[in-house]
């Protein structure tokens, strides 16, 4: 959305892949695995990025693996699934949806953030046009990789930023506890 509305975006992802907790390998979701119908933003993303969706089974068998030991649980599969009726996965798992957005955006992978530095400005106009880039983001501890941008969107779980990012100005004391603490 932000890039088709004709800013410049780039993605730093701390990881070496894209998707973060959204990880299928061979069509097997591993992290996110639903969506449920209705969800208009999801239906509409999908949508963009022709992915397609199919319902979620509940029948047949249910299996559970402890300790490398594969045991049935019989026909439980409706009464045992988390994702409950209705709910529907995407073909190639969610993965494949990670990996479409990311080849439509500029993505540097293995880019771990560890500072923000907020300067100001970022809303101030000149002559029409946009302040200098008002926040520096560094990749990486010391002497890393800087980039400036006049805003930024931080989507990781608070408790990661809280341990990981040093920021400046300092975030208050509770803020930031409460954020370790999510």
């Amino acid at each position: 959305i932000l890039a088709s509305a004709g800013l410049s975006v780039e993605v730093l992802e701390a990881r070496d892949r894209v998707g973060g907790r959204a990880l299928s390998r061979a069509g097997v979701d591993l992290g996110g695995s639903w969506h449920w119908p209705g969800d208009q933003r999801c239906e509409a993303l999908a949508r963009a990025l022709n992915v397609s969706s199919v319902p979620q089974r509940l029948d047949g068998d249910a299996f559970a693996v402890r300790a490398g030991k594969s045991s049935s649980l019989g026909d439980a599969g409706a009464s045992i699934a988390p994702c409950g009726p209705g709910a529907g996965r995407w073909l190639g798992g969610y993965g494949a949806v990670a990996a479409r957005l990311a080849a439509s955006l500029t993505v540097r992978t293995g880019s771990p953030v560890s500072a923000v530095v907020d300067g100001g400005g970022g809303d101030e106009e000149q002559d029409g046009e946009a302040a200098a880039a008002a926040v520096r983001v560094t990749v990486g501890g010391g002497a890393g990789e800087t980039f400036s941008a006049s805003r930024i969107v931080i989507a990781v779980p608070p408790a990661v930023w809280a341990r990981d990012v040093a920021f400046t100005p300092a975030l208050a004391a509770r803020r930031r506890a409460h954020a370790a603490r999510t």
